[in-house]
């Protein structure tokens, strides 16, 4: 089938329809925002792009902070209506009831489901817009639309925007899962021959695969995990270091502290991490010599790791320093990769054992 050209300022993909929250000129406003995107995993960022004429667009530059909010399909004329109002002639202070998280002048509204709180972080100005990148300071949403603790579009029931026919669409069926579903046409082009149908297992010029590709990514992407473990550790971010764990975790450190392996929280580990490292003035982790094997949805991973304490004191031996090896098993929940089996394999440790006893 021959393709067509057509214009190439036609919206034809289909937008998740949001509500805006600022303050503008002291007052609080809301405007209908398609234009979004996210653009920074950790940490968390989100893209928006606002008209350069938009009484929003100047109400982001003075306070630096924006809220988006996601309406549900009982809340298509309101919001339509924010879209066609202008803050410049018409006050919208008073179509909701609103409240604010840790930011001032970034206005929620009580009635969506879900809600984002956001400070910029960079402003990329183009001909006509205005690109606001802001990092997510929280999101807000009611028990009423989780599902497993996470929320579930079938009960927020949001609703996309397409041009140029201006229509709103309510979410449609389930038709598959991500990350699963491609591991599934992986196994399949796996068992295709090498030579054959036309497309299957073309290779690059260097010889691999699309399917070796993709497996080199997916390991990329679970040592970027482990990374994040040491890192956050390092940086005592414990609401980031609980992330990075699945529901339970399979947690092995018998090899440092005797007893037997136990199964625990994110929440027990992180607290059982934040208590032993709280004194100490310092803490870095270093890992390397990764070896990763990608499964269906799962990987392990070893590594050899250092973690070196430091503590200033009166006897001059201020360090600490624990050498082994790390054996991780991990998952792929939604999006992410999660940790569910942790082991370290002391082989020594040098410096000063009693390190915080001075």
């Amino acid at each position: 089938m021959r393709k067509i050209p057509v214009d190439k300022n036609l919206f034809c993909l289909p937008w998740t329809q949001t509500l805006l929250g600022t303050h503008v000129r002291g007052k609080v406003n809301f405007m209908a925002l398609d234009w979004l995107t996210r653009v920074n995993f950790d940490p968390a960022m989100l893209g928006i792009c606002v008209g350069s004429g938009h009484a929003s667009n100047q109400a982001i530059r003075e306070t630096g902070q924006f809220s988006v909010n996601v309406p549900t399909v009982d809340m298509v004329e309101v919001t339509d209506y924010c879209g066609i109002a202008s803050a410049k002639q018409e006050d919208k202070s008073k179509l909701f009831d609103v409240f604010y998280g840790a930011l001032e002048a970034a206005p929620m509204i009580a009635a969506c489901p879900l809600n984002m709180e956001c400070g910029v972080v960079q402003t990329l100005d183009l001909p006509t817009n205005t690109f606001f990148i802001g990092e997510i300071v929280a999101i807000y949403t009611e028990e009423q639309y989780l599902t497993g603790g996470k929320p579930d579009v079938k009960k927020i029931r949001p609703f996309l925007l397409t041009m140029p026919d201006n229509r709103f669409w309510a979410v449609g069926e389930h038709v598959g899962n991500a990350w699963k579903d491609g591991v599934k046409y992986r196994e399949k082009l796996k068992r295709q021959p090498a030579d054959g149908q036309a497309g299957t297992r073309r290779q690059t010029e260097n010889g691999t695969t699309a399917a070796g590709i993709s497996n080199l990514i997916e390991k990329q992407q679970v040592i970027e995990t482990v990374n994040r473990l040491f890192i956050n550790t390092d940086n005592r971010d414990w609401p980031r270091v609980k992330a990075l764990f699945s529901s339970r975790v399979f947690f092995d450190m018998t090899s440092l502290s005797g007893g037997q392996p136990v199964t625990m929280t994110p929440q027990d580990i992180v607290d059982g991490w934040e208590k032993g490292l709280k004194a100490l003035r310092a803490v870095h982790h270093q890992a390397g010599n990764y070896l990763v094997s990608i499964g269906d949805s799962e990987a392990t991973v070893f590594c050899y790791g250092i973690a070196l304490h430091y503590l200033p004191n009166n006897t001059s031996r201020n360090t600490r320093t624990f050498v082994g090896s790390y054996d991780m098993h991990l998952v792929r929940q939604d999006e992410e990769w999660k940790i569910d089996r942790f082991k370290f394999n002391l082989k020594f440790i040098e410096g000063n054992p009693d390190l915080e006893a001075g």
